[in-house]
């Protein structure tokens, strides 16, 4: 189901950049940045490339709490594990002192 729904997304964000493409194919802009000025862009490239670079700073702006998570999860992940180990030696540890010397007399045994 979930790739099906991939699919149609991918499907249907290619439609609409077609169409957009499509639509705009004629006409032309001034993109002014701060320090360069590009002119006679069309408008499809102009929206396309913005939105690109919308996508990159939402990217690098998510990669630095999303890799923060993930070494907390390993370091959790981690003490869990010792822990377990403790918690299996302990288990095999006698919990008295009568059981201590009846263990003692079978490995004398």
């Amino acid at each position: 189901m979930r790739m099906v729904l991939r699919v149609l997304s991918v499907v249907l964000l290619l439609g609409l950049g077609v169409a957009l493409i499509a639509q705009n194919q004629k006409e032309i802009v001034s993109v002014h940045l701060m320090v360069v000025t590009f002119d006679e862009v069309p408008v499809w490239q102009a929206l396309l490339i913005s939105l690109l670079a919308g996508a990159g700073a939402t990217a690098l702006a998510c990669a630095w709490p999303l890799t923060r998570y993930r070494l907390r999860l390993r370091r959790a992940r981690q003490r869990m594990a010792e822990l377990e180990q403790e918690v299996h030696g302990l288990r095999t540890l006698p919990l008295g002192e009568d059981e201590a010397e009846d263990a003692a007399r079978a490995r004398a045994e």
